[in-house]
């Protein structure tokens, strides 16, 4: 098993070879912020992600959702706020699409319940400003001005930032 906010190395050496990650503590309503890498892999193939509840139903899917590869390709996977469909251990699948071959790649993961977001403050228009950022998740206005966000991080930590900016898939009572 995969704990929630932590990551981990795959590798996809085959068309048909796939990776399972096991996710325990899921509860109905979690938010998923699931991301596989593949900008630093040798063999930078596409990736397809798709996430089943403990009972076997699809969840999720997402295929070209991510940031683009140095190759300037979408074969990232990115999820940034589904919301989990039942209680306990979900089974994130990486794919290669097609006969991909993916080697390696990185999987981060984090579940969120909706009560751990934290809120932008303004003002935080400038640096010496910045809203900091304390907890997993964080809400904030999509407006017209520049926001500014501190967080502590110790030296060699690695940092990943998603951001839900699809207001198409939106519910109204979503936080994000």
């Amino acid at each position: 098993p995969l704990l929630p906010g932590y990551s981990g190395l795959g590798n996809i050496s085959y068309g048909p070879d796939g990776d399972n990650w096991l996710i325990p503590f899921a509860h109905q309503g979690d938010l998923m912020f699931f991301y596989v890498s593949v900008n630093t892999s040798v063999a930078q193939g596409d990736s397809v992600l798709t996430v089943f509840s403990t009972t076997g139903i699809q969840n999720a899917y997402t295929d070209d959702s991510g940031p683009p590869s140095p190759d300037n390709a979408f074969k990232s996977s990115v999820l940034a706020g589904t919301r989990v469909n039942e209680d306990g251990t979900l089974r994130a699948k990486v794919d290669g699409f097609g006969s991909a071959i993916i080697t390696p790649y990185q999987f981060w993961q984090i579940l969120i319940r909706p009560n751990e977001f934290s809120t932008e403050v303004e003002p935080n228009n400038i640096s010496g400003q910045a809203t900091p950022i304390t907890g997993p998740a964080f809400t904030a206005n999509a407006g017209l001005d520049d926001d500014f966000y501190s967080f502590f991080a110790n030296a060699g930590e690695q940092i990943v930032v998603m951001v839900d900016n699809d207001p198409v898939d939106e519910d109204p009572a979503d936080p994000l």
